[in-house]
């Protein structure tokens, strides 16, 4: 249930209040069959997550200000920026932060890694997002890969993501490592934070994490056995949605 109500963020972090619904804590995992509409989520949620931010970072103003709708001027404003009339000046807090991948390596193997690397070359967090962990951190903490969080704010001077977990340890997050190898050689390598959104991940991606609550959509199978998951580990509600169709 969402409510009026905010919570503030890290005091370490921006200071950024956000809603309760979508940076108080983590939401369910959705699971669909098709890459493409995990892709399509992930990007519609963030889409109006930020709209959602953008929003109250306005609200939040004690003056009269233009509401800016491009989310990329908030992600790039961390000092105070004129806002509609002259003279009129505001602090705008980052809300959203892009990292772009460092990939290096022999040349031919740059597609492999490009096509076969959990991180992505290019990933955008804001505030509230939803993500998953993609490699072990540390094992003892349960900061292992499949993991579910949320973004809950970034670092002032080096604009790192700042991560709760559903064991509620708080991670500050830099870049790592994601090593190609050829036998025991090293052929590539991509340097990116080991994060990705996860609003919705798809079946197969799931194998072999431990979900605590997830909300399956099992319409789009288009393969026998598809739905049988047998590493999956569900801890909690399992919601499960589908379509029988009678011919």
């Amino acid at each position: 249930r969402q409510t009026g109500q905010t919570q503030t963020s890290l005091e370490s972090g921006l200071g950024v209040e956000v809603p309760v619904g979508f940076g108080g804590r983590i939401l369910p995992t959705k699971m669909t069959t098709r890459k493409k509409d995990v892709e399509a989520i992930n990007r519609h949620s963030l889409n109006e997550l930020l709209l959602e931010l953008e929003a109250s970072q306005c609200q939040s103003t004690s003056i009269p200000v233009t509401c800016p709708t491009n989310s990329q001027y908030i992600s790039k404003s961390n000092s105070t920026t004129t806002a509609g009339a002259v003279g009129v000046k505001v602090k705008v807090k980052v809300l959203q932060q892009t990292y772009t991948a460092v990939d290096s390596g022999e040349k031919n193997y740059l597609p492999a890694l490009e096509a076969n690397c959990p991180a992505k070359s290019v990933l955008t967090l804001c505030v509230g997002a939803q993500v998953i962990l993609l490699k072990n951190i540390d094992v003892e903490l349960g900061l292992v890969n499949g993991a579910r969080g949320v973004c809950i704010s970034f670092t002032r001077e080096t604009k790192c993501p700042i991560v709760k977990f559903g064991n509620n340890i708080e991670k500050i997050f830099s870049k790592e490592r994601f090593l190609m190898n050829v036998g025991s050689r090293v052929v590539a390598q991509r340097l990116q934070i080991p994060l990705d959104l996860c609003w919705c991940i798809s079946v197969h991606k799931s194998q072999g994490i431990s979900v605590e609550n997830a909300e399956l959509d099992l319409k789009n199978i288009f393969e026998y056995g598809q739905a049988y998951g047998k590493c999956i580990i569900l801890t909690c509600i399992v919601v499960i949605v589908f379509i029988i169709h009678v011919y």
